[in-house]
């Protein structure tokens, strides 16, 4: 799948390099976290809850349809294949397909999760830098529709 989207403007956001995973600087505006967790719940089969496996306080999205336990391709942990650092941070996890996950860390718009591949979590975990304005929040869409079209194929596989 080749990803349809611009390079992001300006330097990458300071991440730590360590868990927890965080987004340092460059945080969003609270009115774009509350559209883009409004534009997940728009999704079918979807439930918003508490994270498996982040800090307290983030919200995650499940995707109800799929039993899972553990770690797997497509999701985060569990049915969880999203979820939203609270503010200030706004950045997000989300599971990719390696190649999509590739070209957004190419063009910006993220980078591997610091345990992506160790530990039992799987390679297909990414941070999603927080959108700093609306037009940053329509391809954080974009990406965010590839996470839940990724786990509902997995989860059917």
């Amino acid at each position: 799948m080749k990803l349809q989207i611009s390079t992001r403007q300006g330097d990458r956001p300071i991440t730590t390099k360590i868990n927890p995973h965080q987004q340092l600087d460059q945080h969003p505006p609270k009115r774009i976290i509350e559209k883009l967790r409004e534009y997940i719940l728009t999704f079918k089969n979807i439930t918003e809850g508490p994270t498996h496996i982040s800090i307290p306080g983030t919200p995650a999205f499940f995707l109800d349809t799929c039993e899972r336990n553990g770690f797997g391709e497509g999701f985060i942990i569990d049915n969880e294949f999203v979820h939203i650092h609270p503010l200030p941070d706004g950045s997000m996890h989300i599971a990719l397909p390696e190649s999509v996950g590739e070209q957004m860390t190419e063009l910006k718009w993220g980078e591997p999760h610091v345990l992506a591949g160790m530990h039992g979590l799987p390679k297909t975990i990414y941070m999603l830098y927080a959108p700093r304005d609306e037009n940053e929040l329509a391809i954080t869409k974009k990406l965010i529709e590839v996470s839940y079209q990724f786990a509902k194929q997995m989860c059917n596989d």
